[in-house]
């Protein structure tokens, strides 16, 4: 009972919020310009479509797998992402807006011309940002590379490298082509170890097995290692921990194992992603488990979705710790947002004597741009101290 209110006010709550958003832009773009009745009911009715595409594209993409409602989802999230560029460039504007008027005496038709070239400049201003952020999210990660002393490493493992992704979102948008694209990417980078820090997939594994198959392609002398994220408890985790094992990428689930042989390894461990303890089924992450088998002679590599996991990690003895989850913000300025919730954005930290790094992800997730924020393939290094 307490879940169907809950649900029903989150469903409340975000359609109050869409409505209120393009009732603004009906507001700028439509009354604000004097359109005459023809034109101004036209936008009416495009902006109240506009505010029912958006939770229909977002939705029926989760539940119905046609190529079809793929294409729909696109062009929902195309318009999601260009309508967050306008209400930005808009609200932008206001204090412009408000100085001219409160400054200015003029007639009527000084404020429509006035209004009319505030919405043509938001309109191509967003438009040209939107375009910007589509070329971004649709080309090529970059690879990051790091170079990183680790005291236990031993001398025989200098120079191992190991490769991370990050927050593919695998879903409507992101199919088997980008994922083949990815493991070439990586593949060209000739790893020792690869891993892949969660929110790999958005959607079950029935419908988008096909499209994750290329992973099982994946080449590294240590193998692949994952650990997952938030989404995957979206998406039936279960089947995708089954899924991806059938890969041959081995998930860790608040574990350490041994990366090499004998004395010439370090140890590499993984935990579940914060949220999953809501999720039940034996899911949750347990550091204390985690780091049970972990030999204090050796190296440290641990494996978490979100940066905010460090905090029940700052007495351990990690010598570099991977994450993702934030996307380094995606579309700025959601950054600060993402900041209200995660210690860090994107990049090398120290944390408490920690190396602690934060992946701006290969893919993304709803609208499909980066803006000020690119996708990125992680790489590095690792050296033995006794010979740096």
């Amino acid at each position: 009972m307490f879940k169907v209110v809950g649900v029903f006010i989150w469903v409340s709550l975000i359609a109050a919020l869409l409505a209120g958003l393009h009732y603004y832009l009906w507001i700028r773009l439509g009354r604000d310009l004097a359109l005459s009745l023809y034109w101004s009911e036209a936008l009416g009715i495009a902006l109240i479509v506009s505010a029912f595409l958006l939770p229909v594209g977002m939705g029926i993409s989760r539940v119905v797998s046609r190529p079809w409602v793929d294409q729909f989802a696109f062009v929902a999230y195309v318009w999601m992402g260009f309508v967050f560029f306008l209400l930005l460039s808009l609200g932008v504007l206001e204090l412009p807006r408000g100085i001219v008027h409160t400054l200015a005496l003029w007639d009527s038709n000084d404020g429509v011309s006035v209004a009319r070239f505030l919405a043509a400049f938001s309109f191509i201003g967003a438009s040209l940002v939107a375009l910007s952020a589509l070329r971004g999210a649709s080309g090529t990660p970059s690879i990051k590379k790091f170079t990183l002393p680790m005291d236990r490493l031993p001398e025989t493992m200098n120079g191992t490298t190991v490769v991370q992704l990050s927050d593919v979102h695998v879903g409507p948008t992101i199919k088997r082509p980008r994922i083949e694209a990815l493991v070439r990417e990586v593949n060209a980078l000739d790893p020792d170890l690869i891993v892949i820090t969660g929110d790999l997939v958005d959607g079950s594994v029935a419908d988008l097995r096909d499209s994750v198959a290329p992973l099982a392609n994946l080449s590294s002398k240590y193998g692949t290692f994952f650990v997952t994220g938030n989404h995957e408890y979206y998406s039936g985790v279960d089947s995708w921990v089954r899924e991806l094992e059938s890969l041959g990428i081995r998930v860790l689930r608040n574990e350490c194992i041994s990366i090499g042989e004998g004395a010439a390894s370090f140890d590499l461990a993984g935990v579940d992603d914060a949220t999953a303890r809501f999720f039940g089924n034996g899911h949750g992450a347990d550091y204390d488990k985690a780091l049970a088998n972990h030999d204090s002679n050796k190296a440290l590599v641990f494996l978490a979705h979100q940066p905010r996991q460090i905090y029940k990690l700052e007495n351990a003895d990690i010598d570099l710790m991977l994450t993702g989850h934030t996307h380094g913000g995606q579309i700025w300025p959601f950054g600060f947002l993402v900041r209200l919730v995660q210690p860090y954005l994107a990049g090398m930290v120290q944390h408490n004597g920690i190396n602690l790094y934060v992946s701006r992800g290969a893919g993304y997730w709803g609208p499909p741009m980066r803006f000020k924020a690119p996708a990125e393939i992680s790489h590095f290094t690792l050296e033995s101290s006794a010979i740096v």
